[in-house]
């Protein structure tokens, strides 16, 4: 009788067991999705920037080439932003530290500049955002840094500062 109690209890308890991991099996075939269809946006965003990269090489326009160049910029911080989050532990926040950080050097590079003549300088906390805070965050600084290097100075010769702050949770 004791092993009869045994294999009802055993018997009662595998199916539950079996019923209690499907919902971590989902979450974990959710993530998995989720990691895949942003790996897959940022590609897509950068199959865009290589389409924008060759419509600027074939037109003589140079109001063209540079209305293409500020869209290639904007999309590329988008791309950025899908980037941080597949690669990152938690794929609905960006670090923002290392986003601005790449952010950053992609548009100082973009711009055709060498080091030494107009600086970049960022104090970034370490923080995490969701995405609809990390893309706006993004866009913004791609405009205000894009800007400077067009109209701020001309000369090629200065210094962009940059300091991003992150409020600290107090527990309540």
């Amino acid at each position: 009788s004791v092993s009869m109690l045994a294999w009802t209890l055993t018997s009662i308890a595998w199916p539950l067991g079996f019923a209690l991991s499907i919902p971590e099996q989902q979450a974990r075939e959710n993530e998995t999705l989720l990691h895949e269809l942003l790996h897959r946006t940022k590609n897509n965003m950068h199959v865009i920037i290589s389409l924008l990269e060759w419509q600027k090489s074939i037109t003589d326009d140079p109001s063209v080439r540079d209305s293409l160049g500020a869209v290639q910029s904007r999309v590329f911080s988008m791309a950025l932003t899908h980037q941080q989050l597949y690669q990152g532990a938690d794929l609905s926040r960006v670090p923002i530290k290392s986003y601005v950080t790449d952010l950053l050097q992609s548009i100082e590079s973009s711009h055709g500049r060498g080091p030494g003549t107009l600086e970049i300088a960022s104090d970034v906390d370490e923080f995490t955002v969701l995405i609809d805070t990390a893309v706006p965050l993004g866009l913004i600084l791609t405009e205000a840094v894009t800007n400077a290097f067009k109209y701020a100075f001309p000369d090629g010769d200065g210094r962009i500062g940059w300091t991003i702050a992150g409020m600290i949770p107090t527990a309540v």
